[in-house]
């Protein structure tokens, strides 16, 4: 890693390589919902020094992944069709079963564990509120985006009627996972890093295992859309914008 390579986001490096994210993960580093701090930031807000992650980015050995999940690579409307029919597929047939598990687990241990209660009401203000996003992304921000791409690809004349909308709505989503990943750490805050107690039945463990998945899921999900997706939509919106002026001009 160089010095110019400091001053990059760890958004950026992130979406460059995913093997970045797991030495992120292990330093604490937030390269999602901070994902547009420099690595220098993020290293002094995890508490770590900027050498430390220096060393670990260049001693990265875990296996380069397939080409074909290079993600920056992918083209908009691959990553939209990937990010609908893979994670947002996921968080809703697996809302209901995460959900029905909380219920069924408080019932049976929630007077022993209060804690379980408590996170019965987070969860179901959460996915309630996840479930809306989704329907946000699928029925607005995305078909908004795919139309850029569609406006791009013709030649001749441009007609953008949508300046700025894309970078306004980019901006609400990505406070939405902002607000999503602080509810994630009160889910481990509640559960002791989901921690099994001694008198938990099956169904317990079985909960505690598919909100590690969700969680991990949603994380990929998020850095897609936050570091990748989202990124190249705002730099072909500007593309378009350009475009439309310099026609306008001429």
């Amino acid at each position: 890693m160089n010095t110019l390579q400091l001053t990059e986001t760890v958004g950026a490096i992130a979406a460059k390589d995913y093997r970045n994210t797991k030495i992120f993960r292990q330093l604490g580093i937030n390269f999602i919902y901070a994902g547009n701090k420099t690595l220098e930031e993020a290293s002094k807000e995890a508490g770590v020094t900027i050498e430390a992650v220096k060393v670990a980015l260049e001693q990265n050995n875990l296996p380069k992944p397939a080409a074909a999940l290079e993600f920056n690579n992918w083209n908009i409307d691959s990553l939209i069709d990937y990010i609908i029919n893979t994670h947002h597929h996921y968080a809703k047939e697996n809302a209901i079963v995460i959900f029905d598990l909380t219920r069924k687990v408080a019932n049976r241990h929630g007077e022993k564990h209060p804690e379980l209660i408590k996170l019965g009401e987070a969860l179901f203000l959460f996915l309630n509120d996840l479930l809306n996003h989704l329907k946000k992304e699928e029925q607005i921000l995305f078909p908004n985006i795919l139309q850029l791409v569609k406006k791009k690809r013709p030649a001749g004349k441009i007609t953008y009627t949508t300046s700025g909308f894309i970078k306004e709505s980019v901006i609400k989503m990505k406070k939405e996972h902002l607000t999503a990943g602080k509810e994630l750490k009160l889910f481990r805050k509640l559960t002791n890093e989901y921690t099994i107690p001694a008198d938990a039945c099956t169904s317990y463990k079985d909960l505690f295992e598919k909100m590690k998945d969700f969680e991990n899921d949603l994380f990929f999900h998020t850095h897609l859309e936050n570091n990748i997706l989202f990124p190249k939509a705002i730099a072909l919106d500007g593309e378009l914008n350009e475009e439309e002026r310099n026609v306008e001009t001429w």
